[in-house]
């Protein structure tokens, strides 16, 4: 299922796609509602990319077998559109992305954040939506203090709100990267996240490099399924997907 969102309070139209079973095609019809009885994983997409590149993980029968399967193009990023703005925050983008999660109807869900954009965006919604965000997994993240150039304000979170991010997390990063340092980016996060229900869970793809999520999909696309499991108590859903 594709389509989009109207969200005029921020002016801006929000293209989405979902996911919810092995027999997904985009011919479907859009009233062809989310799985109730899946847990949900939402997907935030990295800088200067789209929902485009969460391909691999619709198209894992692990995944779209077990779970429902959302991803958004953030605003300034593919189909979505929206009016001109002189300055941004990816505070300001993470608000546009929790009203297009609330307009959808989620109620529960997982995050994974594809790189500083996407994580970013997925710690804000789990401070704004405690008992909403079950878990939440960040993907070649990088430090904390670098920005967008020319493209957004890398307004960093403050270090006391995200202490108060208490859901299971977990740092999934690419020691290939060579747009980021990937063991001083895990570092800084992990203290960054004092409170994560079993303290931040870290993984690593040797060989990865820094948009892992599509270049190395089987292997990060396991550790997710490993780490929701743990999370969720998912393990007996996931199990019949290998």
């Amino acid at each position: 299922m594709t389509g989009f969102l109207e969200l005029p309070q921020h002016s801006i139209r929000v293209y989405y796609a979902s996911v919810n079973s092995l027999e997904f095609t985009e011919q479907q019809p859009a009233s062809h509602a989310l799985d109730p009885n899946k847990p949900t994983i939402v997907f935030f997409h990295s800088a200067l990319s789209s929902s485009r590149f969460i391909s691999p993980q619709f198209d894992d029968p692990r995944l779209a077998g077990a779970y429902n399967l959302v991803s958004f193009d953030i605003y300034l990023h593919g189909r979505t559109t929206g009016e001109d703005r002189d300055h941004l925050t990816l505070r300001e983008m993470a608000t546009y992305m929790d009203s297009a999660i609330k307009k959808l109807g989620l109620e529960s869900y997982s995050i994974i954040g594809e790189n500083y954009l996407g994580a970013t965006i997925a710690c804000h919604l789990a401070i704004w939506n405690p008992s909403q965000v079950s878990a939440n997994t960040g993907t070649g993240i990088a430090m904390l203090a670098e920005r967008i150039v020319n493209l957004m304000d890398r307004d960093p979170i403050p270090a006391e709100l995200l202490a108060k991010i208490t859901c299971p997390t977990m740092l999934l990063q690419g020691g290939d990267d060579k747009h980021n340092s990937p063991v001083a980016a895990v570092e800084e996060w992990r203290k960054m996240l004092p409170s994560c229900k079993g303290g931040v869970v870290v993984r690593e793809i040797a060989s990865a490099p820094h948009v892992l999520l599509y270049t190395d999909s089987s292997i990060a696309n396991r550790f997710i399924l490993q780490f929701l499991s743990t999370a969720l108590g998912t393990s007996n859903r996931t199990s019949q997907y290998g």
